[in-house]
């Protein structure tokens, strides 16, 4: 037998289990960790190599003017390119894998699980992982109501907040529980679920990490004007 030097599994911005129990026992016994895929996953492609290679190619994002096309172009211009010069295009996730490989476009701009799916073609390549590498943490989705119907409806909104928690907690608890739940939900075979990262799952919602996305979104023009995140999150909202 030997001693174990170093332990490796998939830790990212969609992959969060080792915070769990992994982290303490490896710092518990002297083991160091190695991360695999630490910025999750995202641009796939077949030929283009950079971000510079993008000017003047069609990348599919499934909305136009959503949190994948912001991130997309926010990571082009970062990386040495520009947005400007890219033809972005609607294409629903299913339908994306597909039109890379016909050559109907030269980038896919991707999600689970259908990332996991495309990347395991062998005349797929990943060429980034957009999201992480343009910020580190930020917020994606969260749930909206008007301040009138919060004030209206405090105790179905307090009720709201605590059922969504009980619902993070549950997954925490029990993260295959939570993949046999995509199994039986989403219809993803049970080889598919085993493979894709389960999102980071958070019970508060950062201030800072809002305003990351709220700037961006500002800077590309998909708002009109300049919002402070402070202003727009609820008091029942849980803070961190």
């Amino acid at each position: 037998m030997h001693p174990i030097a170093a332990l490796q599994t998939e830790y990212s911005l969609w992959s969060r289990e080792p915070e769990d129990e992994i982290f303490d026992l490896v710092r518990e016994l002297g083991i160091g960790f190695v991360a695999y895929s630490p910025l999750g996953r995202g641009f796939l492609t077949g030929e283009i190599k950079s971000a510079k290679d993008l000017e003047g190619k069609t990348v599919a994002v499934n909305t136009l003017n959503n949190i994948v096309h912001l991130m997309a172009m926010a990571w082009v211009d970062k990386n040495g390119g520009s947005s400007a010069k890219v033809k972005f295009i609607e294409l629903p996730f299913p339908q994306m894998e597909p039109a890379l490989l016909a050559k109907k476009v030269d980038v896919i701009s991707v999600q689970e699980p259908f990332a996991a799916a495309a990347a395991a073609k062998p005349e797929v390549r990943i060429l980034s992982h957009p999201w992480g590498d343009v910020a580190a943490k930020f917020l994606i989705a969260s749930w909206f109501a008007s301040e009138k119907w919060i004030q209206k409806n405090r105790s179905t909104a307090q009720a709201f907040v605590r059922a969504i928690n009980k619902g993070i907690d549950a997954i925490h608890a029990d993260k295959e529980g939570a993949r046999s739940a995509m199994i039986k939900w989403a219809g993803l075979k049970p080889d598919m679920a085993g493979k894709i990262g389960l999102p980071l799952f958070d019970k508060t919602v950062s201030e800072k990490d809002l305003q990351v996305t709220i700037d961006l979104t500002r800077k590309y023009k998909m708002i009109p004007r300049a919002i402070k995140a402070r202003d727009v999150i609820s008091d029942l909202a849980p803070k961190n």
